[in-house]
């Protein structure tokens, strides 16, 4: 999930794989959202074990950001990533 600094669900952000399986153009994420619910954002599936992930979250109004990760640490497993963004100075 793309969200503000006190934990808001960003309207009309974007997430974007830019390093790994997947990668290509931004993706819109699923609103209303927020890092606290159980819905919303962007799921993303069937990816590799063991390979690193990049994602960029964007944002009109907002300096985008990249994050990288692992993203399973066990089979089956989900991991929720949360990219922070902060206003556009």
């Amino acid at each position: 999930m793309v969200i503000t600094e006190t934990g808001g669900c960003i309207e009309g952000a974007t997430i974007q794989v830019v390093r790994a399986e997947g990668a290509g153009e931004p993706i819109p994420q699923k609103t209303p959202c927020g890092a606290w619910d159980d819905d919303g954002g962007l799921l993303l599936t069937d990816l590799t074990r063991g390979v690193t992930l990049t994602l960029r979250g964007a944002a009109p109004g907002y300096a985008a950001r990249e994050m990288s990760f692992l993203p399973f640490p066990t089979p089956g497993s989900y991991r929720a990533v949360f990219i922070e963004l902060s206003k556009a100075q």
